[in-house]
């Protein structure tokens, strides 16, 4: 299970397209994202039956449902921490927007740089300081991923003065 994205931590914020392949773990946080976002905002869940399926694949069976759980505590902290709107792309597009980079991005940082880079990263993506609600359930989100041996690649934890930027034609959802 791969999908493409953006190939080096410092891209500009160009529309690159110059892309590679995530690792599993990146994968189901920026699905898991795409999910809770649109499942927030439009109460469409054909998403988070993908990601649903995804996660059941991969966690182990004692443990997914509380990994799918921390996963929506965090969308749901992120939604309502945010001042904007964010670009989806649809469910199954094998591509991620800027903000679902930028997401899997908070989620790499908890798990290799800590707290203060984290939240860095999540006011990037929140376009406002992150409280520490959010910062907490990010932390949290990517402890439990982390006690599933999932740990996310380091290079997709992007500088806060470059943000991703591997955009393609694909069809979009414009939140909040």
């Amino acid at each position: 299970m791969t999908v493409q994205t953006c190939e080096a931590q410092t891209l500009p914020s160009s529309t690159s397209t110059n892309c590679e392949h995530y690792h599993v773990p990146d994968y189901l946080v920026g699905i898991g994202f795409r999910a809770g976002m649109s499942v927030l905002s439009t109460t469409d869940s054909a998403g988070l039956h993908l990601a649903d399926r995804y996660y059941r694949a991969i966690v182990s069976r004692p443990c997914c449902d509380d990994v799918l759980r921390q996963l929506s505590t965090w969308a749901h902290a992120v939604y309502s921490s945010a001042n904007r709107k964010f670009l989806l792309y649809a469910a199954r597009r094998p591509v991620f927007s800027r903000d679902e980079a930028l997401a899997i991005s908070t989620i790499a940082a908890a798990q290799h740089y800590g707290r203060n880079t984290t939240a860095s990263i999540l006011s990037t993506l929140l376009e406002n300081v992150a409280g520490e609600a959010v910062i907490d359930e990010t932390m949290r989100f990517a402890d439990a991923l982390r006690q599933e041996n999932l740990i996310l690649s380091i290079r997709n934890v992007f500088p806060i003065q470059e943000s991703p930027s591997c955009f393609g034609v694909a069809r979009s959802q414009h939140l909040r």
